[in-house]
């Protein structure tokens, strides 16, 4: 009889590297943002800000959010963890529209 043993998909070597390939992609990704960024609001005199300028700030900010997870922790962002049991309260009776 043969065992087998079952791994998650993220736990494979491939996963694993790939995980961390897109994790330097996605900073790449940001880097390119940032500098595009940088140059739109220095080529310019001082105003205010675009909606664009703004949205692509944005951009900035989750790549470099998405891409240091990935990198650093890799496939340790699917790992499963214990919760206690005081996250999930009881049920309790349900109470009237006044709250007492």
């Amino acid at each position: 009889m043969e065992v087998f043993e079952v791994t998650c998909w993220h736990q494979t070597l491939a996963a694993r590297i790939g995980l961390r390939l897109g994790g330097m992609a996605t900073l790449s990704l940001a880097w390119l943002a940032g500098a595009r960024l940088y140059a739109e609001v220095h080529a310019q005199p001082a105003r205010a800000a675009t909606p664009g300028e703004l949205g692509l700030c944005a951009v900035v900010v989750g790549c470099l959010l998405a891409g240091n997870a990935l990198l650093v922790v890799g496939p340790g962002l699917w790992a499963r963890v214990s919760v206690p049991g005081r996250w999930f309260p009881e049920p309790t009776a349900r109470r009237g529209r006044s709250g007492r």
